[in-house]
C-alpha cells in the first residue's frame, strides 16, 4: 500500500464515517444513528449552495466561525462566541421540532485540541465575544458533522483517525468535497423503515452526447406490502434527464450472489478465490489489503507513476474456461475535486465550452475520455502480450459498487492467469479483488416499469422513464425529487431470494457560475492524452509539499 516518503507527512490517516437517517412524524421530526463502515460514504448534498452556519468544537467550547473560506491546507475565518446556542450537540438525542429546523444549517467542526488560541493571527485585544482571525490547519481537525434534511438523511459525519493506508491529504480531499461536491443523480432505496442512499447512476455523463445505460445493484432495497420504491434525487448544481428507470431482479439460490456486467447480462458468484498475488507498478504488495472488504483501500496514489495500477495473479483451476472478476470500487474524493479544478479553469468560457463538447460526435468524446484514463481498464497477459479486457466507466465517489468483469479463458493455456488493473492518477480507489470460476448458474431476470413516477411539483413522469425513447424526465432543478414504485415479482417456490438492480439511461449537465478568463495555456495541455491524470499528480504532490511546509512552520514554532 503506497504510503508517504515525505518526512513530514507520514503519518497515517484514514476516515470512518457515520449516517443519520431521518424519519418523519406528525409533531416531530426525528433521526437516528446508524454506524457505517468507511466504504459507506453517505449523500453529501447543498454544502456550498445554500448558507451554512459553522462551528468550531473543541473539548470544551465551540466557537462561531463566519467569513468561511477553506484551502488544500487550512480552514480560516473570524472566531466569534455564538450568538445562540447551537442547536446540535452529541446529547440532544435525535429529534428536533419545527421551531428547530435552523439545526439543518449547522455544520460543526471538532478539533484535537482545546486551545483556539494558537490557531489566532490578530490576538492583541479580543472582546468577549470576538476573538478574531484564524487561520486553523486540516491536520488539527478530527470530525465533522454536516446536519442537513436530505431525503431521508440529515447529518453525515466524517472522523478522522490514525489507522488508514492514505496520508492527510485525504483529510482535504475529505473536507473539500463535502463542502463542493458534484456528481451525478443520487438513488435512495426504501429498506421498509426509510430511504437509504444506495450510489449515483450514469456517473460522467456530463452531455447528451455522453449519455449512457447504466446497471446499479440495490442493496439496501426491501419490499413493503408487495412494492419496491426508490428516489431519485438532483442535490446539486445540475441538469438531470433520465431516460429510463427500469427495476431489474434477478432470482437466484441464497447461498450465492448475482451481479450484473456493464452490458446487463446476469452472473452467479458463490465461490470468489482471492489472488495469489497483487504487485502495484512500484512494486508493493498488496494482497492482504485485496483479499477482503475492510479499510485496506488501494488508491492508484503511487506518486512516481501518473498512470496507475496493480498487477493480480490468480490459480486457474483445471478446466476452467471464464473467470469472473470480482471487485469492490469507486472514483475517489479526489478524482471529483480534480474536475471541478478542471472546470474552473475556463473561467466564464465554461458554458461555451460545454456547448461545443455537446457537438462533438459521441464516439469521439468517448474516445478523449479513454485517453485521459478516467475508466477502470483490466488487461490480461496471454504469453508475452497484455490484451484489453474491458473498461469501466466512472460511478461517482460517494459509494462502492461491486463490479464483475467476466474473461474469456478458453484460449488461456497456462495454470496461472495475469491481469493487470490500471486507471489514472488517484481516480479510482479499489477495496477487494477476487475471481469465481465456476461457470454461471441459469438466472431469470425479471424486468419491472415502474407503475407510478411521482415528482416534485406535482409532475408524472411515468411514460418518460419506459423506454430509451428520447423523452426525459427533467430534475432542472436542486431538490427536485421522483419517487418510483414499481410491483415485486412473485417469488418462485424454489426458495430463491430477490437481487435487484436499478436499469437507467440519462445523462446531466453541470451549472458553474465561474469568473475570470479562461486559462487557454494550461487548457491546451489537455489536448495530450494522459495529461489529466499528470495534472491530478502534480496537484496531489503540491498538496503534499504544502502540508509538510505548514508540519514545518507549526514544529519551527
Amino acid at each position: 500500500m503506497k504510503t508517504l516518503s515525505t518526512p513530514h507527512t507520514k503519518r497515517i490517516i484514514s476516515f470512518s464515517l457515520i449516517l443519520i437517517l431521518l424519519l418523519y412524524s406528525n409533531a416531530c421530526h426525528y433521526y437516528k444513528v446508524r454506524s457505517a463502515q468507511p466504504n459507506e460514504i453517505p449523500s453529501i448534498s447543498k454544502i456550498g449552495k445554500i448558507h451554512k452556519q459553522f462551528y468550531i468544537n473543541t473539548v470544551s467550547d465551540v466557537y462561531s466561525i463566519s467569513s468561511f473560506k477553506l484551502d488544500s491546507v487550512s480552514i480560516s475565518g473570524i472566531l466569534t462566541r455564538p450568538a445562540k446556542k447551537p442547536y446540535y450537540n452529541n446529547l440532544n438525542g435525535y429529534r428536533y421540532k419545527e421551531a428547530e429546523t435552523d439545526i439543518l444549517n449547522e455544520v460543526h467542526i471538532y478539533l484535537n485540541t482545546d486551545d483556539v488560541s494558537q490557531f489566532m493571527i490578530n490576538r492583541s485585544s479580543p472582546s468577549l465575544n470576538y476573538l478574531g482571525n484564524a487561520v486553523i490547519p486540516l491536520s488539527s481537525i478530527l470530525e465533522i458533522k454536516i446536519i442537513e434534511k436530505d431525503t431521508g438523511k440529515t447529518t453525515a459525519s466524517y472522523f478522522f483517525g490514525t489507522v488508514g493506508v492514505i496520508s492527510g491529504v485525504l483529510i482535504i480531499i475529505t473536507v473539500i468535497v463535502a463542502l463542493t461536491k458534484s456528481s451525478c443523480p443520487y438513488i435512495y432505496s426504501c429498506d421498509g423503515e426509510g430511504y437509504v442512499f444506495d450510489g449515483e447512476i450514469f456517473g460522467g455523463a456530463i452531455a447528451k452526447n455522453l449519455q449512457r445505460e447504466d446497471y446499479m445493484l440495490l442493496p439496501s432495497l426491501k419490499p413493503t406490502d408487495g412494492l419496491y420504491k426508490i428516489r431519485v434525487c438532483n442535490e446539486l448544481k445540475e441538469r438531470q434527464y433520465t431516460d429510463l428507470a427500469q427495476l431489474l431482479v434477478v432470482e437466484h439460490p441464497a447461498d450465492q450472489k448475482v451481479l450484473l456486467d456493464k452490458k446487463g447480462v446476469a452472473h452467479s458468484i458463490g465461490n470468489i478465490q482471492p489472488p495469489v498475488s497483487a504487485i502495484t507498478f512500484s512494486g508493493d504488495d498488496l494482497l492482504s489489503a485485496m483479499e477482503s472488504t475492510d479499510q485496506k483501500v488501494f488508491f492508484f496514489n503511487d506518486e512516481e507513476y501518473s498512470t496507475n495500477g496493480v498487477a493480480l495473479k490468480f490459480n486457474k483451476p483445471a478446466g476452467a474456461n471464464m473467470g469472473k472478476l470480482v471487485l469492490r470500487a469507486k472514483n475517489t474524493l479526489w478524482f471529483d475535486y480534480q474536475v471541478g479544478n478542471f472546470f474552473q479553469l475556463f473561467g466564464n468560457s465554461f458554458d461555451g465550452w460545454m456547448q461545443k463538447q455537446s457537438e462533438i460526435n459521441p464516439d469521439d468524446r468517448r474516445q478523449r475520455i479513454i485517453d485521459q484514463q478516467f475508466p477502470l481498464e483490466f488487461y490480461l497477459k496471454n504469453d508475452t502480450e497484455w490484451n484489453l479486457v474491458d473498461r469501466i466507466e466512472t460511478v461517482g465517489p460517494l459509494a462502492y459498487r461491486d463490479i464483475v468483469v467476466p474473461i474469456d479463458l478458453t484460449k488461456h493455456t497456462t495454470s496461472e492467469i495475469e491481469l493487470k488493473i490500471q486507471s489514472g492518477f488517484m481516480f479510482w480507489e479499489v477495496d477487494q479483488i477476487g475471481m469465481d470460476f465456476k461457470n454461471d448458474n441459469e438466472l431469470e431476470i425479471f424486468r419491472v416499469n415502474p407503475i407510478s413516477a411521482n415528482g416534485t411539483g406535482d409532475l408524472d413522469w411515468l411514460a418518460e422513464l419506459n423506454d430509451i425513447d428520447g423523452k426525459y424526465m427533467s430534475q432542472a432543478t436542486v431538490g427536485m425529487v421522483t419517487e418510483l414504485v414499481y410491483r415485486a415479482p412473485s417469488a418462485s417456490d424454489k426458495g430463491y431470494v430477490q437481487t435487484c438492480f436499478l436499469y437507467t439511461s440519462g445523462y446531466y449537465e453541470p451549472i458553474r457560475e465561474f469568473e475570470g478568463l479562461p486559462q487557454l495555456l494550461e487548457l491546451y495541455r489537455f489536448k495530450a492524452p494522459g495529461y489529466f491524470s499528470d495534472f491530478s499528480r502534480t496537484n496531489y504532490l503540491i498538496a503534499i509539499e504544502k502540508e509538510a511546509a505548514l508540519a514545518s512552520v507549526k514544529t519551527f514554532e
